[in-house]
């Protein structure tokens, strides 16, 4: 949801909503783990809540924010035969930005990976 705020230019309401995200995150570490000494495997739930709780309010944002000029569809990447014909215009627009997030995504998760290992 992050990407799509900043590529509709709302640059300021991904910054916002990626800092509640952080936020929501210690919140939740903290309490789990001091005050209400739960442990490692309620803190990590908390963590999930928080973040599954920020991607609603990431998609609402997105669905909100949209500008008049961008069209209200939701794709999902279809399956490339080998005797498909090649995309031409805005759908091949739309498979490149799935597939540049797609990369972006696992990139982010390979860079988390090996800053906790």
């Amino acid at each position: 949801a992050s990407s799509v705020l900043c590529g509709y230019q709302h640059v300021r309401v991904a910054s916002v909503l990626n800092g509640l995200l952080a936020v929501a995150d210690v919140l939740a570490f903290y309490v789990t783990l001091f005050p209400l000494e739960m442990g490692l495997p309620v803190a990590g739930a908390a963590a999930a809540g928080s973040c599954y709780a920020t991607a609603v309010a990431g998609l609402l944002m997105v669905v909100r924010k949209t500008p008049s000029e961008a069209r209200r569809v939701v794709v999902c990447c279809p399956v490339r035969e080998d005797d498909a014909p090649e995309p031409v215009g805005e759908q091949a627009s739309i498979l490149s930005l799935a597939y540049d997030s797609l990369n972006i995504l696992i990139r982010s998760i390979l860079l988390s990976g090996s800053v906790f290992s």
